[in-house]
């Protein structure tokens, strides 16, 4: 037999989940129309948007594929019923998640400059690296507490994140045309709008909310936030100081800078951001994927 109850429940996560999807569509993907739409340039500011926000989409995709090898652990924690053990596995998911993404992060603050110089000759890069730090500058943040998106579901308490995420997107569209209308920013108002609506609710609303549906102190996360700033701002000044001795001039000398300074950034992150614990995890998912393969 089955319950009503449970039916509707799955009906209103599903209705909930939408609207979130909705809000996410406004933060992330109606600027570049709005763009087009709004700004007479035959396209330019469009299609200049449309480039620099490519690697920073990149980067945010590959947040989400990393984040969804953490989901089940946080779920299997939280079926078991111990608070405590939760926790330690949402902080470690965090600091692993840290580890993974900041390299990107810190890489693109650090080269996009000197990357999109190379790709784009015929374009601005200096306009090109303002908006991509743009669209990706909400990630210095929510980087860090990325997991605990999850942590609504599983309590299933995503009404609030849902109204919050919507009202996020509304706000970032009403805050982009007014930028875009009373001064001179063009089209950087867009991503501007995004980063700033992302930043707020990533810093007030998700690491709280959290801790809330967890029944915890209010301010158990934001340890992780800082941590995470901490790794990228270490990458990249680790990348800007090499950049100063080995100056990007090709393709071949960023291949390089990649090959020299990435590994340098992994294996600092690795002894300095994870705790033995994260080790041992990171450690057993590369064997078990080693041995996958065999």
């Amino acid at each position: 037999y089955f319950r009503w109850e449970k039916v509707w429940e799955l009906i209103s996560l599903g209705a909930w989940n939408s609207l979130t999807r909705l809000g996410q569509v406004l933060l992330d993907a109606v600027d570049i129309l709005l763009a087009g739409a709004l700004i007479t340039d035959g396209g330019a500011s469009m299609t200049l948007l449309s480039l620099a926000k490519m690697v920073p989409t990149s980067i945010s995709s590959l947040m989400g594929t990393v984040v969804g090898v953490f989901n089940p652990q946080i779920t299997i924690a939280y079926a078991e019923g111990d608070k405590g053990a939760l926790v330690a596995v949402i902080k470690s998911c965090n600091r692993i998640l840290i580890f993974i993404m900041s390299i990107p992060i810190g890489f693109l603050t650090a080269y996009g400059l000197d990357f999109y110089r190379l790709w784009m000759p015929g374009k601005d890069p200096c306009a090109l690296q303002r908006l991509s730090l743009l669209a990706v500058g909400v990630l210095y943040v929510s980087m860090s507490i990325q997991v605990l998106y999850h942590v609504f579901i599983i309590t299933k308490k995503v009404k609030w994140n849902s109204l919050v995420i919507f009202g996020s997107g509304v706000l970032s569209s009403v805050l982009s045309l007014t930028l875009l209308k009373t001064t001179d920013l063009g089209v950087i108002s867009f991503p501007l709008s995004s980063m700033l609506v992302g930043l707020l609710r990533n810093l007030i609303f998700t690491p709280v909310y959290a801790a809330h549906c967890l029944e915890i102190r209010w301010n158990r996360f934001y340890s992780d936030i800082l941590l995470g700033g901490f790794s990228i701002g270490a990458v990249t000044a680790l990348g800007l100081l090499y950049r100063m001795v080995y100056p990007v001039r090709s393709w071949g000398s960023l291949l390089l800078t990649g090959v020299v300074v990435g590994p340098v950034a992994l294996l600092a992150n690795f002894f300095i951001i994870l705790r033995r614990e994260e080790r041992d995890m990171v450690l057993g998912m590369v064997r078990s994927k080693l041995a996958s393969h065999k």
